[in-house]
This record gives C-alpha cells, structure tokens and sequence, in this order.
C-alpha cells in the first residue's frame, strides 16, 4: 500500500464505517491519511471513498455499473 491515502466522506458519512477504514489502514503500515470532504479536489495517489451516494455526494456511483 502506497504510503499516502485519501478518504473521501460526505457529512453523512458513518462514523464508525470512517473509523474502520482509518483502523485498516493504520494497521496496513499507511503513513499518511487525507481526510477529503466530498466535493473538494482530490490529489492522493490512492483514494477510498467512504459511502455510498445517498451519504457520500462525492461517491462515484456509476463507476462500478
């Protein structure tokens, strides 16, 4: 795992799902976490986004259809 990772959440991200992926990739040695708030550019070389549509704006729903 890159060293440096992003997370995408929304205001009505779940707290305890943020809290499992910050746990994850603590324990995956990652140096550096960014926490992004949907909507604001992302520049991370590798970025999770945390939610779906309905509580994260910033989700890319259609990627993955």
């Amino acid at each position: 795992m890159t060293p440096d990772v992003g997370i995408v959440v929304g205001k009505d991200t779940d707290e305890q799902a943020i809290h499992e992926v910050l746990r994850a990739l603590k324990d995956a040695d990652v140096k550096r976490i960014v926490r992004i708030n949907a909507g604001e550019k992302v520049t991370t070389p590798v970025t999770i986004w945390i939610g779906g549509p309905s509580e994260n704006k910033g989700s890319p729903s259609s990627w993955f259809m």
